[in-house]
């Protein structure tokens, strides 16, 4: 069987050569490398070329910068490959994933075969991300994103994973390109919970980047805006699920609240008032904070999106109070406090 991998790059550089050379280095000889490089400015492409031209089956495509949901899309439409991988650029692959999730796949005939990963921090030991969860064998997929929901294990990460090809294509399974950020947890969800066979191995074999920039404080409304897109993109989801998705429904609206309330994980980060205010304001606009409510499963949950939800009403009415307009409501009552002209 024939593997894909489709690497999006944007401005990649720092990390790039030791991803790639993870990903040649695979044990896995049946391959194809799609590099696609989303208007990169830094000498990424440069460097993906150089691949390209030292390694055999591999694919440098170029597109202007539109996002990493429009580069995955583009790849997966592009493979050729039985299944599909979509690793990260600035990430780290363990020699023998591939062979194992391949073999793993073609064994039991897999829709998705997945497995365990570690956080790659500077000066820090490489801390496992799943703890609990065992070897699920070969179950369908919404039972095991049931119970990865319920275990507070499911990791929403496409780069984990091998997907059948032919699966993502007939289901039209695609990245969602209105997201700015996030876009692996819609897209997960989706996948897992559509998929017949699925099976899960504990073993560990992909560093995750965690990265220690600085973000901006625009990136916490930009973070904050995409739950937003997230929650709604899951409500339509479940909205009219087939039987089939009945043993994960409860977990599926748990996790649509749970989405909803790191909006306000952001929120607090958010230095001005006016801008937490303005994401507040969004909030209400869009029925988010009603979505949350209405999904929210289990006293200690529902109880959170309570509090939050009133404190960020409370916040709307007090601005809305401070900044009312005296003579705009109460025009004659106004009038009648300025001082007299002067005849």
């Amino acid at each position: 069987m024939l593997l894909s991998v489709v690497v999006p790059v944007r401005n990649g550089a720092a990390h790039l050569p030791a991803m790639l050379d993870s990903v040649y280095g695979q044990h896995f000889a049946e391959r194809e490398v799609i590099l696609v490089d989303d208007g990169s400015t830094d000498g990424s492409g440069d460097i993906l070329e150089s691949y390209r031209r030292r390694h055999g089956a591999t694919r440098v495509v170029r597109q202007k910068h539109l996002g990493v949901s429009v580069a995955r899309n583009r790849g997966i439409e592009l493979a050729r490959g039985d299944y599909v991988a979509l690793p990260d650029a600035d990430d780290v692959l363990q020699p023998e994933m591939y062979a194992v999730l391949m073999a793993a796949a073609a064994a039991a005939d897999l829709d998705v075969a997945l497995c365990n990963a570690r956080f790659l921090r500077p000066d820090r030991a490489a801390e496992l991300i799943c703890r609990s969860l065992p070897d699920s064998g070969v179950v369908a997929g919404p039972h095991w994103l049931a119970e990865a929901i319920r275990a507070r294990e499911l990791l929403h990460a496409v780069w984990r994973g091998v997907y059948r090809t032919r699966f993502l294509r007939r289901g039209g399974l695609r990245f969602d390109t209105g997201l700015a950020l996030r876009q692996d947890v819609p897209w997960t969800t989706e996948v897992l919970a559509r998929a017949t066979r699925v099976r899960y191995l504990p073993v560990s074999m992909y560093l995750y980047r965690v990265g220690v920039r600085r973000a901006e404080p625009l990136r916490w409304k930009r973070i904050a805006q995409s739950y937003m897109r997230v929650v709604e993109l899951l409500e339509r989801f479940v909205q009219d699920p087939p039987a089939r998705l009945a043993p994960a429904i409860d977990a599926l609206r748990w996790q649509i609240a749970d989405q909803g309330l790191r909006i306000f994980h952001q929120t607090r980060r958010m230095p001005d008032d006016a801008e937490r205010a303005a994401v507040y304001e969004e909030m209400r606009v869009r029925g988010t904070d009603r979505l949350i409510l209405r999904n929210a499963r289990g006293f200690r949950q529902a109880q959170r999106a309570l509090r939050r939800i009133a404190e960020m009403r409370l916040a709307l009415a007090t601005r809305q109070l401070l900044s009312f307009d005296a003579e705009r409501l109460w025009p004659s009552f106004a009038r009648g406090l300025r001082p007299p002209r002067a005849p």
